[in-house]
């Protein structure tokens, strides 16, 4: 199949074909193809530090989140232990 000269573009969008699932069906291609081209070292540096600063951010917000569940878990554990081991009030006061 012989490519022709004119460049490639995406088609119009039309009622059949909103614009949206144009960007939603190129987002797939990158998903799929990004890593590919990047095996084959095809991805720029740029990119590649993009990539790696987005990953230590997802890691760091995990990081938070977890942090932040063990916290609460800790003081929900901490709140059942210590109404388990508080001590009866006496009906009678001032005994």
């Amino acid at each position: 199949m012989a490519e022709s000269d004119t460049p490639r573009r995406p088609a119009e969008p039309t009622p059949a074909r909103p614009a949206q699932s144009d960007s939603m069906l190129e987002s797939l291609g990158k998903a799929i193809t990004d890593p590919v081209r990047e095996s084959a070292g095809e991805t720029d540096d740029a990119t590649r530090a993009a990539r790696a600063r987005a990953q230590v951010k997802a890691d760091a917000d995990a990081a938070l989140e977890a942090e932040a569940e063990a916290e609460e878990l800790a003081q929900e554990r901490a709140r059942q232990v210590g109404a388990r081991t508080q001590a009866p009030t006496s009906p009678v006061r001032g005994r």
